[in-house]
Parts: structure tokens; sequence; C-alpha cells
């Protein structure tokens, strides 16, 4: 959990474009584009965890914003793409055996300098 929590990281004090919130069971008890709505054009401040619960702290339009909590279950992994390409869990993704779906994307959040966060999960 802790590499996740680092991978966040990479996705700090980045300006959110977009958000893909359309999962109603990962992204509960939100209805979809109610985080969109809370988070676009703000940014991720700080990522912390405790235990398997992470969270980040949020600025949208200069003032502190909600937290947006993160939960990977039992095989989710975050996915942070920038300029130098794609981290998982802190770690270079590697090439994947199968082919990558879009519904295996959950939820995922998109930066105005072209770079996402992605909860991954078969």
């Amino acid at each position: 959990m802790e590499l996740a929590r680092q991978a966040l990281t990479g996705a700090l004090d980045r300006d959110i474009r977009a958000i893909d919130d359309n999962d109603e069971f990962v992204c509960r008890p939100h209805p979809p584009g109610g985080i969109a709505k809370a988070l676009v054009g703000g940014r991720l401040t700080a990522a912390h965890r405790r235990g398997k619960a992470m969270w980040c702290d949020t600025v949208v339009r200069g003032v502190p914003g909600p937290r947006l909590g993160i939960h990977l279950g039992m095989g989710g992994r975050l996915i942070v793409a920038d300029a130098g390409g794609e981290r998982a869990g802190g770690e270079p993704v590697r090439p994947d055996r199968t082919p990558r779906k879009p519904e295996w994307d959950r939820f995922t959040m998109l930066f105005a300098d072209g770079g996402s966060l992605r909860l991954f999960d078969k």
C-alpha cells in the first residue's frame, strides 16, 4: 500500500482537466459526475495513507477542497502517467500479456499536462 501512496505523489500539484467517475460501485457513495464536479479545475496537494485507506488533500479554485478517498480493493492498482511514462504503485509498468480493456479503468483523472491517474482493476 505504501508503494501505491508513493505512486500518488506523481499526481500531486497537477491541474485536473477531467475526471471519469462513472463507475457507480467504485465511486460510491457519489453519483456519476459528482467527483468530477467537485474536483475539475483543482489539484491534488498531498497523499496520505493509514493501513489500506488512502486519501488526497485537494485545492479547488485556490481554497482547500474535499478529500479524495482511494481504496484499491483486492486487486486494484494506481497507475500515474506523465511525460516519463507510466508507473504503478511506485514501479514502472511492465508490458502485460492481457489486452488492456477500457472497462478495467475504474476511475480516471486527466491532467492539463496530458498525464493521468487511473485506478485499474480487472
